[in-house]
């Protein structure tokens, strides 16, 4: 599946909903062979003024697939409004699924949690709106579900936050 028809992001702009990057316009799409794996771009338009850019690698020992989502207004003046940026919103397929990590370094003293997301259950909520983006929760997860799982790993520039949400047959994180 290309990026192009689906991506693992949502947001809004200019007053509409986007699930994933497949309503871009002028699309163009690359992927090349690197030493380890693969690289991948991906740039579109939202309008004439916001370009948007997914750039991933893939790593085939390791099965780690990492991306950064940008935008940018290339025009000298004001884009319309980009909001609910999620780079992540993803539904993680498979049965009990769980999310399991340790507390940051302030108060939790680095504790382990270990949380429970099966239907019925709350979502499980954390966030770094401090500045310090370690300072209650580490922004790395593991999602446990079905008969595997996926190690998770949020960039941290200061801020954050993360919410994983039961859904039928597993787990969305946002």
């Amino acid at each position: 599946e290309k990026c192009s028809e689906s991506g693992p992001v949502s947001f809004g702009y200019a007053g509409r909903a986007y699930r994933g990057l497949g309503e871009l316009r002028d699309v163009k799409e690359s992927v090349r062979d690197t030493a380890l794996g693969k690289a991948g771009e991906l740039t579109g338009w939202l309008d004439d003024a916001v370009r948007v850019r997914l750039e991933t690698a893939w790593t085939h020992d390791e099965g780690a697939l990492e991306y950064t989502l940008w935008f940018e207004n290339t025009s000298t003046r004001p884009s319309k409004l980009l909001e609910n940026v999620h780079a992540v919103d993803k539904v993680f397929v498979g049965e009990a699924p769980r999310v399991r990590g340790i507390l940051g370094d302030h108060g939790a003293q680095y504790r382990p949690y270990d949380r429970e997301l099966a239907a019925g259950c709350k979502p499980v909520e954390f966030v770094s709106d401090k500045g310090s983006a370690t300072h209650f929760c580490f922004p790395y997860f593991d999602l446990v579900h079905g008969e595997g799982g996926m190690l998770i790993a949020l960039g941290w520039p200061g801020t954050w936050r993360a919410v994983f949400t039961p859904e039928a047959g597993g787990a969305r994180l946002v």
